[in-house]
């Protein structure tokens, strides 16, 4: 054995002498070895394959009746199409304007979009690559809503300064016909009636178009005597209007909640006004209580009452609420989102307060009748539109449901239910629910893989359904969008991506097709705590009893929770395809994982690292004046005759205990100075259930040592007296499951684990590495001064403990650290 080790420190001289030499003479020739690149730029080519997810910052949605496809426009000029699952394609404009109008030429295969920019485009969606036909510039006005009515020929865009401009489609040019907003007022009306809102054709006569305008002002144009039929007056903001499928009457919706009921025959005043939030659906005396009605649709059906669809309407936030407004008739119902899907129920935090209880901009409301039904959304409503049998509005269109698009979600309603339940979504829509914090592509993994993620997925889905309090969540009919056509492109290998988001959740993508399939979902932040730990569950001596030891959160500070707004997001993972086991990090902790296909109860393992290296001048901190802020440790160690006021460095470090760039603490030590590792995540206590799946293995949590724990038992009141911020964070992580090895770096050390046995092997800083051997001088970037990125340090350094380790010679390690 010595003689072994003897040899092997033999061949390790003999590099550090080679490697000192070569630097000596690079030194003396101060040359730089020029490298010969045989790969160029041109050899490389960016190609876009597919996107995936919900469009961002979503505008305006439409619908083919015919087609049966979905086209939703975003803030940043792309048009996303939805045909059935697998039928997804993206199209951008020229320009990164906003699009906020689309129509689709029905069943044509075309498309207009009207954008911020003042232009107008024409796309043809027939072909394989869909391309803009035409264009059509603005420059005089801007444009605010468009009309593009089924069959016509012509295209309807109103303007800000209130005239309705005539495009005909086959040209895609302007006529020279333009109806003046001065035409359309009353002649004894002297005040401009604002931008166009909205045009719309009467349903049973194509010569008469209804113009609204911002004011409340109405138009009714007949386009074979070019004047105007009737004129409507209300006293609120216009912001939307529908007509009715006989063509005699329509709906206007206005600000505080109101909805106006007119008919043609009499312009004067509305047959009726509602607030259909308001006690009684009565116009309530104070107004200023509720939000506008921004979209309403009027639906007929062959079968019952219309519907009456609507957004908004509701109370405002810093409305005071006056008397019971809930009726017999009114019902609320929490829409199923598709993010819902392949998650655990009992990761659900029954403290989450919803955003709709604020703001009607998270309701959809649907009013049949009497019956008034409230879906309450997750995400702000952007749009709706309705899904009819039926293209043409001059007769009943039959809706069976409603697509609503929410900034962060596609949700389609059943309407045929009677719970308006809600379809389940089968793009992987909800990609982005938590923003995506780190990901991992594997290629070619095992072939038992990718259906052991979907077997566990589906069953906690079908487990999630089947024990649901609301059992008809998802409707039982099939997804509605079915357009469009896809062919299968065989893939000879597996392919799995793996996405780390901000909540601390997980997920499983299949991207071996064209489309991404959800396959399993979990969230690490279920070993976790909240910030609320009472001074019981806290050390406030830090004193070892044994009652200490037994408390894993007996160092906890919520100075991170308190910091950091996604504390538990997922920065860097680690998977091994042949082990199954998972490695997550976050700022300051990692979860090891491994795979079950057995339920259990367990209690989470933990080990606390400290990785400080030889007190606070190493960490690069600088202490400023704390004066009870969010830096402030909740515990305040202190000592009464050093600190009295502002911490600073200095004398946080005469307070600290000295820590060795070679020293290893853990939850399982009892060195005081290991036992006193202040550590910034609490764990969660006791027994877990842990569905089949992915399930924890070792939870590591890095520290730094408290501020004069020497001292403690000489406590004080002042807020002020300590400081303590939290160590650097996690940069690079590695792992070996064959060996049972992992490793940790930071900015400022590196620690190695043996996650087996539940032992740190070596903890040591990045300073301590670079000063052991010879510096490269083609890596430095100053006289002697060296900068590794973590990444690198951490794999030499896990290589050589993996090489020494297999082969069991931990002594050796000692000649080296």
């Amino acid at each position: 054995m010595a003689a072994k080790s003897k040899k092997l420190l033999k061949v390790i001289d003999g590099i550090r002498s080679w490697n000192i030499s070569s630097c000596q003479s690079s030194n003396s020739t101060k040359s730089a070895i020029d490298i010969e690149e045989y790969l160029k730029s041109d050899h490389f080519q960016v190609g876009k394959i597919s996107s995936h997810g919900f469009p961002y910052q979503p505008t305006c949605i439409a619908f083919d009746p015919v087609q049966r496809i979905i086209a939703v426009g975003t803030k940043s000029g792309c048009i996303r199409i939805f045909g059935r699952p697998g039928v997804d394609y993206n199209i951008c404009h020229p320009s990164a304007s906003s699009v906020f109008q689309i129509f689709f030429l029905v069943n044509e295969g075309g498309l207009v979009s009207i954008c911020g920019d003042d232009v107008a485009h024409l796309w043809n969606i027939r072909q394989k690559n869909p391309e803009i036909v035409h264009s059509l510039q603005f420059k005089r006005e801007h444009l605010t809503c468009g009309h593009l009515p089924i069959g016509s020929s012509w295209l309807y865009l109103g303007t800000d300064k209130g005239n309705v401009n005539f495009v005909s489609v086959q040209r895609f040019a302007t006529s020279g016909y333009v109806i003046n907003w001065n035409k359309a007022i009353d002649l004894s009306q002297s005040s401009h009636p604002g931008k166009v809102v909205q045009i719309a054709e009467n349903p049973q006569d194509s010569n008469k178009i209804l113009i609204g305008y911002s004011s409340g002002f109405l138009v009714l144009w007949d386009l074979k005597t070019k004047q105007a039929d009737a004129r409507f007056k209300h006293t609120d903001s216009l912001y939307s209007m529908a007509w009715h499928w006989d063509g005699k009457s329509f709906l206007t919706s206005h600000n505080h909640g109101l909805i106006a009921t007119w008919s043609i025959r009499q312009p004067q005043r509305p047959m009726s006004i509602i607030c259909p939030h308001a006690a009684g659906e009565a116009v309530p005396d104070d107004l200023t209580n509720y939000e506008p009605i921004r979209l309403v649709e009027w639906l007929p059906t062959r079968n019952g009452e219309p519907f009456i669809i609507f957004s908004g309407g509701g109370r405002s936030p810093g409305a005071q609420t006056v008397g019971n407004i809930a009726q017999s008739s009114v019902t609320t119902t929490n829409v199923a989102s598709a993010s819902s899907v392949n998650s655990d129920p009992s990761e659900i935090d029954p403290t989450f307060s919803s955003p709709y209880t604020s703001s009607s901009y998270h309701t959809l409301t649907i009013k049949r009748g009497k019956r008034l039904v409230v879906l309450q959304l997750d995400h702000k409503l952007i749009q709706f539109t309705p899904l009819c049998l039926s293209p043409y509005p001059s007769e009943t269109m039959d809706p069976y449901a409603v697509a609503i698009l929410l900034q962060e979600d596609l949700v389609i309603i059943d309407l045929l239910s009677n719970n308006y339940a809600t379809f389940e979504n089968p793009y992987p829509m909800d990609l982005h629910s938590s923003a995506v914090t780190s990901c991992l592509y594997l290629v070619d993994c095992p072939g038992d893989l990718i259906p052991a993620f979907y077997s566990v997925g589906n069953r906690r889905h079908r487990t999630q359904s089947g024990t649901s309090a609301e059992p008809d969540v998802f409707s039982n009919r099939e997804w509605p969008i079915t357009g469009g056509e896809w062919g299968l492109s065989y893939q000879p290998f597996p392919e799995l991506i793996i996405t780390g988001h901000a909540d601390g959740s997980v997920r499983f993508w299949d991207a071996s097709e064209v489309t991404l399939t959800p396959l399993y979902k979990f969230r690490t932040s279920k070993l976790f705590g909240n910030s609320s730990f009472s001074a019981n569950n806290t050390c406030e001596t830090g004193s070892t009893s044994p009652s200490d030891t037994k408390d894993i959160n007996a160092q906890f500070s919520p100075i991170l929770l308190a910091t950091e707004s996604d504390p538990f997001a997922i920065r860097y993972m680690h998977f091994c395809p042949e082990s199954r086991k998972l490695l997550t990090a976050s700022s300051t902790h990692t979860c090891l994982l491994y795979f079950s296909r057995r339920e259990i109860n367990v209690e989470t393992s933990v080990m606390d690292i400290n990785m400080a290296y030889d007190g606070l001048d190493d960490l690069g901190f600088t202490y400023s004046g704390v004066s009870g802020d969010a830096f402030s440790d909740d515990h305040h160690y202190s000592t009464a005759d050093s600190f009295t006021g502002n911490t600073t460095k200095d004398n946080a470090q005469q307070s600290l205990p000295h820590v060795s760039s070679g020293s290893v603490s853990s939850y399982q030590s009892l060195s005081p100075t290991e036992k006193d590792l202040r550590v910034f995540v609490p764990i969660r206590q006791g027994s877990i259930y842990w569905p089949p799946g992915y399930q924890p293995m070792l939870v590591c949590r890095v520290g730094i040592p408290g501020l004069s724990f020497e001292s403690n038992t000489k406590t004080t009141t002042d807020p002020a007296a300590s400081c303590l911020i939290p160590p650097p964070s996690i940069t690079a992580i590695s792992m070996n499951s064959a060996f049972g090895l992992m490793a940790i770096g930071s900015e400022f050390g590196i620690a190695v684990i043996d996650f087996v046995h539940r032992l740190c092997l070596v903890s040591v800083s990045s300073s301590d590495i670079l000063s052991r051997g010879p510096v490269n001088p083609f890596a430095s970037t100053g006289a002697n001064e060296v900068k590794f990125s973590d990444q690198v340090i951490v794999e030499i350094l896990f290589f050589i403990v993996l090489c020494f380790y297999s082969m069991k010679w931990i002594s050796i390690l000692h000649f080296l650290f």
